[in-house]
């Protein structure tokens, strides 16, 4: 990489053709009164994925996932479990991090609860 900015990349380097570059996309759907939703991945928008109505950002903790993340902590498998029936629901595209977080996974976060048994 030769330079970069807020906006741009320049690099300094033959590659073989076809070049293809690729990068992570968001959309952030415009609510009432012009607020921002939720960043959805674009990725899970064009494959299918659920996608969580949009609400304002606002993350925070709660009971269940305080329970959550114990019971990551406790067993290493558990994050792999989790991962695998998140993508079999539909979340395949969505942080682990954000639906701990996230307003708009509190439904989610009891559901992971009730199917793992988490107390």
């Amino acid at each position: 990489m030769a330079a970069s900015s807020s906006r741009s990349i320049s690099m300094n380097e033959t590659f073989p053709r076809p070049l293809t570059i690729g990068y992570l996309a968001f959309d952030l759907p415009v609510l009432e009164g012009g607020e921002l939703g939720s960043p959805v991945p674009t990725q899970a928008l064009l494959h299918g994925g659920k996608i969580i109505p949009a609400h304002t950002n606002v993350y925070g903790k709660d009971s269940n996932t305080t329970l959550i993340q114990k019971w990551l902590k406790n067993d290493p498998r558990n994050r792999d479990q989790l991962r695998q029936w998140l993508d079999a629901e539909g979340y395949a595209e969505h942080g682990l991090t954000n639906i701990l977080m996230g307003k708009e996974y509190v439904k989610l976060r009891a559901g992971i609860i009730q199917h793992f048994k988490i107390k």
